[in-house]
């Protein structure tokens, strides 16, 4: 799973649903146990959206309290990186 696309993600439900929602969505959504590539500094998905660091704490915080797996982006395959 991509960083950005999370970040993504949950800046359209903070937009539409406030921070409930983004409990709720972390929450409700399976497969955290797949490892996340951080590629928060070189977005990889093609619909990345630039985010505040207000929002990146908010993810991050969620993301520790499911003890997800991130990979940095340095130690991906090198197809991967940009």
């Amino acid at each position: 799973m991509l960083l950005s696309y999370i970040d993504t993600v949950v800046q359209g439900y903070l937009q539409e649903f406030g921070a409930s929602g983004v409990a709720h969505c972390f929450a409700t959504t399976s497969g955290w146990s797949a490892p996340i590539l951080d590629d928060r500094s070189a977005p990889i998905y093609p619909r990345a959206q630039t985010t505040t660091d207000a929002l990146r704490k908010q993810v991050d915080t969620h993301l520790a309290h499911l003890a997800t797996t991130r990979i940095p982006l340095a130690e991906a395959h090198p197809s991967l990186r940009r």
